[in-house]
């Protein structure tokens, strides 16, 4: 519960954003995070919803599906999904 309770307190915090009009364009670096920003997002955002569900193996194995248009991919990927260990995860 309490995870949860922090997680809502993260995603209710104020956007970093300037509301006001400038003459020139902002640049690149205008949007960057700082380095404590941007490992807080790793660490605390991405895990707990996009891994939540993977499960940690001694022998870890990743399947590439790459082919032509109209090979097959989309059919193999199923089969391989299938084969998989239960608590595997994929990625597009």
């Amino acid at each position: 519960m309490q995870r949860d309770s922090e997680r809502a307190v993260a995603w209710s915090e104020p956007v970093r954003c300037t509301a006001q009009p400038v003459a020139a364009p902002p640049g690149v670096a205008h949007h960057r995070l700082s380095a404590d920003e941007h490992r807080w997002t790793f660490e605390e955002l991405i895990p707990p919803t996009v891994l939540a569900d993977v499960v940690p193996r001694d022998d870890p194995r990743a399947v590439y599906v790459i082919g032509r248009p109209g090979a097959g991919k989309t059919e193999a990927t199923r089969m391989v999904r299938r084969a998989a260990r239960s608590g595997s995860t994929h990625g597009r």
